[in-house]
Parts: structure tokens; C-alpha cells; sequence
């Protein structure tokens, strides 16, 4: 329940467990914790055992108050990665060293295994259907994509949650899944036609299922650093032009679904296995 009640239970976890690790999405992100939370997501709770972070995010700029305290935490870790390269560089800033990137956990596991999970709505979706995840700057993106599905005479699903006034003006808004679970999420993902979205989630499931897509990023200043989770996977993919700051620009290229999936995929591929060989290596060590 708090940052004190973990550290007054460190003795009895540093003797029932091996390794502690510390990975992913933004868990060293300083303006999304507090201090106390913060040293929960370095774990500073523990000391002298084996502390390995994998692909772990910051997302923003360390401040100069902060500083101290990521030193002196990480500074225990036997081994660091990180999720991108800007979180790289602001440990190297701390630390004098440059640490190992590796990919988000979700893409170290292939398709099949999302597969499996996946799960159909209760409801009855029509098909085709553009699947929407749009966590930020919602109404810009549904405003683009309503105009995409009245010219091209498709349906879609959408994330955010709609009242029904809206409802009356995004007419070829079919389903909005909301409510639904993680299972349902990855079914609506999968059998889509097409994604939309400002989420790196969205992004990596869009490759994970060879869906074709665009990214929409953030475009002002205090959030562009959220943008460099999505533009390094993509670099890396060799699909950057999929990511732009402009809703409108879709209208430019509508629904461009021309992706070379093989040499995705087999880039997917060789990040996959040097990321799973480092964690297997941190482990052994």
C-alpha cells in the first residue's frame, strides 16, 4: 500500500526470491509518480540482490532534483535495458554509460500467443471495419476518420467513449468498446481492416497482427517525448512514415495498406531474439 510498508517487508522478499526485475511501460516516468512511487519502479526498496531492469521507459527529461535518486538506485541494477533510445540517453546523462535497448515486452511474444487470447465481443461486429485506439487528441483523429469511412464506405470501432449527440454525428461509428476486456481488444484488433491510433499499444498490436495503420503522435511541446516510443519501433521496422502529427494527412493518402510484412516481420524477428538473449543472458549472469 505504500513505498514504507514494501521497504518493511524487503528482508523477507530478498530472501524468498532470486531477482527482482522492473520493466516497460513508462515506470520511470517522474511525472507520472510520485517520489515514493518512483523508488517502488527503481527499487530501491532492496539492496544487495540481483535487480535487472528490461526495456524500461522514462519518456521524459530526468530533473535535476530527481537525479540523485535515479543514481544512486540504478547504480545497484546488475543489469539495464530500456524501451527506446530517448530513455537511453537520459541514463546515460546519470550513469556515463549508454544502456542496451530492447523491445517491449508484448512484441517478445509472438503472434499465435495473442491469437489465442483474442476473444469475440458479445456483439456482432460488421466487417470491414477500421479499428480506432485513440487515447489522446480524440476528437481531431474521429473527426478524419469519419470523413475516411463516409469516402471509402466503411465502418468503424472506436476506443473513447461516445455520447449519444456525438453518436449523431459520427455516423459510420459502429461499435465503441469501451467497456470490453483485454480479449476483446485483441479480437477487434485482429479481425480489423485497418488502425488508427495515438497508442504505442496500438502500434506494436498493429504489427504483432500485420494490420496496416497509421500513428498518430502528439504535437505539443511539454508531449513530444511521449512520441519517441512510437518513432524508434518504427524506425527499427523501417515503417516511419506510418507516424505523423497530422490527423489530416490520412486524407491525403486514405487507407494506404501497402506494407512489406515479410521484411517487418523478420526485423520483428531479429529484435525478438537479441532482446530475449539479453534478458536470458542477465538472468544466467
Amino acid at each position: 500500500h505504500s513505498y514504507e510498508s514494501i521497504k518493511n517487508d524487503s528482508n523477507f522478499m530478498k530472501d524468498s526470491f532470486d531477482y527482482f526485475l522492473v520493466g516497460s511501460d513508462q515506470v520511470w516516468n517522474p511525472k507520472l509518480s510520485t517520489e515514493h512511487m518512483l523508488r517502488v519502479y527503481l527499487l530501491d526498496f532492496i539492496h544487495d540482490s540481483k535487480k535487472i531492469s528490461y526495456a524500461s521507459s522514462i519518456s521524459e527529461n530526468i530533473p535535476y532534483n530527481l537525479r540523485d535518486l535515479y543514481k544512486n538506485a540504478l547504480s545497484e541494477f546488475k543489469h539495464i535495458s530500456v524501451r527506446e533510445e530517448g530513455s537511453a540517453k537520459e541514463i546515460e546523462k546519470i550513469l556515463g554509460y549508454k544502456p542496451v535497448v530492447n523491445i517491449d515486452p508484448t512484441l517478445l511474444i509472438d503472434v499465435h500467443y495473442w491469437q489465442e487470447i483474442a476473444k469475440k465481443p458479445d456483439e456482432n461486429i460488421d466487417k470491414p471495419y477500421i479499428f480506432v485506439y485513440d487515447l489522446y487528441r480524440s476528437n481531431e483523429i474521429l473527426e478524419v476518420v469519419e470523413k475516411v469511412a463516409k469516402h471509402q464506405n466503411i465502418k468503424y470501432v472506436n476506443f473513447t467513449p461516445i455520447s449519444f449527440f456525438k453518436k449523431l454525428r459520427y455516423r459510420h461509428l459502429q461499435y465503441n468498446y469501451y467497456t470490453n476486456g483485454p480479449s476483446e481488444f485483441l479480437w477487434l484488433i485482429k479481425e480489423s481492416d485497418f488502425v488508427i491510433t495515438s497508442s504505442f499499444h496500438g502500434v506494436l498490436f498493429s504489427l504483432i497482427f500485420s494490420k496496416p495503420f497509421y500513428a498518430i503522435l502528439w504535437n505539443v511541446p511539454d508531449k513530444m517525448r511521449q512520441n519517441d516510443r512510437i518513432i524508434d519501433i518504427l524506425e527499427k521496422v523501417g515503417l516511419r512514415d506510418r507516424c505523423f502529427t497530422d490527423p489530416e494527412k490520412i486524407l491525403e493518402r486514405w487507407l494506404d495498406c501497402k506494407i512489406d510484412w515479410e521484411s517487418v516481420h523478420e526485423k520483428l524477428e531479429e529484435l525478438r531474439r537479441k532482446s530475449s538473449n539479453w534478458l536470458l543472458e542477465a538472468l544466467r549472469k
